[in-house]
């Protein structure tokens, strides 16, 4: 099983952040009850329907681009106004200000990294666990083995939230959502070897490629909008 240590989270995380600095994207680390994680807070704004398969919307020039996901613009949390009221005043009655808090720790019990997330409304209150769900990009939902058009509601909710679903934060105490650890040294032990092998990917340095955490949260981080950018600005 492809895992890592606390100590090797620590470096690559320590690592990551440093990579962002110069991004779009930031990371920080953070530290709490002597705990290292990383973390990175954004407004998006999303369709009010969450459709997994709606377009977003660029909203410097109205054109519609289909992504194949149900996140929208991504606005750096430094670069707006935190006011989503505000903000929905001039936006489409179909899109809403969402503000995520994405958090990276470290599983003891699985010996991988785990991602938490927060997804809060203008009023202050998490999106549901089942908009959560919606937001999902349609290509996690394909799967040859299973007949989604005859997927009872009970299988649905079995099939997803082994997915994702609500724990509480092992730091901070608060309910959060979480991508499950369980699946992640399974999924890593195919997914590695390929990330280093590929030159024509999307990381051309090798240590990059090479890093656990970086290929482990550009496999999952598309799931819940995270669009890893190390292309420096």
């Amino acid at each position: 099983m492809a895992t890592i240590t606390q100590e090797q989270f620590s470096q690559q995380l320590a690592y990551f952040v440093e990579l962002t600095k110069s991004t779009e994207s930031p990371w920080t680390l953070q530290t709490r009850r002597d705990v290292l994680y990383g973390m990175r807070k954004e407004m998006k704004m999303i369709l009010d329907n969450g459709l997994s398969d709606a377009s977003s919307i660029d909203m410097a020039d109205g054109d519609e681009h289909n992504n194949g996901d149900g996140f929208g613009i991504d606005e750096e949390e430094e670069g707006v106004q935190h006011d989503a009221n505000r903000h929905s005043l001039s936006l489409p009655c179909s899109l809403r200000m969402i503000q995520f808090e994405y958090n990276i720790l470290y599983s003891e019990s699985y010996s991988v990294p785990v991602l938490y997330f927060q997804a809060i409304n203008a009023d202050g209150k998490q999106i549901s666990l089942e908009d959560v769900w919606k937001l999902i990009p349609n290509v996690y939902h394909q799967h040859e083995s299973i007949d989604f058009q005859n997927e009872t509601s009970e299988e649905r909710f079995a099939r997803l939230s082994s997915m994702i679903s609500q724990n509480e934060h092992p730091i901070v105490g608060t309910p959060f959502y979480w991508i499950h650890p369980c699946q992640t040294s399974l999924m890593m032990e195919k997914v590695s070897p390929l990330m280093e092998k590929n030159d024509d990917g999307p990381f051309d340095d090798p240590s990059i490629r090479s890093n656990y955490l970086i290929t482990w949260l550009s496999t999952i981080g598309p799931v819940v909008g995270i669009r890893l950018n190390l292309i420096r600005r």
